[in-house]
């Protein structure tokens, strides 16, 4: 997720990334949980909401775009010209760091994507999704055709989400053209921990304080010296799954199933043995070439083989105890569910009507 804020009389655009798996209010659930679980639960109001109270920052607009939407905009803007910042593969598709290259939607989508094999984690996954989403807004500001922001927005209206009516992003662009080409980006910072055998990202309050002022600021807002606490505590989590009535059921599990859960302890085995290594038996080659000697056995015709060896029996191992092993549960990365980039423009100190966005 991320919050962005423009202002025209600063001169630059500031992208903040709210981590995914931050602890936080939901605003109109009755629990705290991960920020991001707020959309499948209350899509945009109630995501809306619970950014504006764990940040203390008003939210003008916003835009959701599931994964495709992003790779179909990519293309439409003719691809993106990126400089990997480290070497991996993800997918199938290779970046090495340092080397320009040009992507298309998918490619620019993987590169943004790839979460366990940046030293980072998810704080590197922001860093490549703001940069990604920051050379989409330099081509986008590069048309000069309104007939072509038009076919753009048709080719999407069916994997975007937005209040931003046409006219409102063409008075964006042409009433902050200073901010729009100084970008800013900042994270959040904070800590994992485990609550109730599930991982959050908990962010300290003086922390949560400092972003806020970094947006409010940009929003020509006075600094506060304080927030909303939120309190970290087991019975506040959200209950068993199976109680959730999520309004987008799909985006929840897509996000649960990404999710590191602490598995259980395994059980105590009374009069636990070690198990006993049992040594492999040999194979044995029997050759089925058949030979024309043959014997007589209770005058019965047997049929004897050529360097025929006997099959030297198994003798059965002693029965064994196994204690059980504790199993690690691993993440399987996703595709990403829809990302909510919420923003909230400062309009330009010349327009009419001087009122806050």
């Amino acid at each position: 997720m991320l919050v962005v804020t423009v202002n025209e009389k600063l001169g630059k655009t500031t992208i903040v990334s709210i981590p995914r798996d931050s602890y936080t209010e939901i605003i109109g659930y009755g629990t705290n949980d991960k920020i991001n679980h707020a959309y499948a639960f209350g899509q945009e109001k109630m995501s809306i909401n619970s950014v504006q109270n764990m940040l203390n920052i008003p939210i003008d607009y916003y835009v959701t775009v599931d994964m495709g939407g992003l790779m179909a905009l990519v293309d439409a803007v003719g691809g993106l010209d990126i400089t990997p910042v480290l070497t991996f593969t993800y997918e199938g598709e290779s970046f090495t760091e340092g080397v320009d290259r040009h992507v298309d939607g998918e490619a620019a989508l993987r590169y943004a994507r790839m979460r366990y094999d940046d030293p980072e984690g998810d704080m590197g996954r922001q860093k490549r999704q703001q940069y990604v989403i920051q050379k989409l807004v330099e081509k986008l500001l590069n048309i000069t055709s309104v007939t072509r922001y038009e076919e753009i927005l048709k080719t999407l209206e069916n994997s975007v989400r937005t209040n931003f009516t046409l006219d409102k992003l063409l008075s964006v662009k042409n009433n902050y053209p200073k901010a729009l080409q100084n970008f800013e980006s900042d994270k959040i910072s904070g800590a994992g921990t485990m609550i109730g055998g599930i991982y959050y990202f908990v962010v300290p309050e003086e922390e949560r304080l400092r972003i806020s002022n970094v947006l409010r600021e940009n929003l020509d807002l006075e600094k506060v010296d304080s927030l909303k606490h939120i309190e970290t505590n087991e019975t506040q989590i959200v209950p068993d799954v199976e109680n959730h009535q999520p309004v987008n059921p799909s985006f929840y599990q897509e996000e649960i199933a990404d999710e590191y859960v602490e598995p259980a302890a395994a059980p105590q085995v009374e009069n636990q043995q070690p198990v006993t290594p049992v040594t492999p038996v040999a194979p044995t080659t029997v050759n089925t070439t058949t030979s024309s000697t043959s014997q007589k056995t209770d005058d019965k015709k047997v049929e004897t083989t050529k360097n025929n060896q006997p099959i030297q029996p198994v003798q059965p191992s002693q029965p064994t105890t196994v204690a059980p092993t504790r199993t690690e549960t691993s993440s399987v990365e996703l595709a990403p569910a829809p990302t909510n980039t919420t923003i909230a423009p400062k309009p330009a100190s010349t327009e009419a009507n001087g009122s806050n966005n």
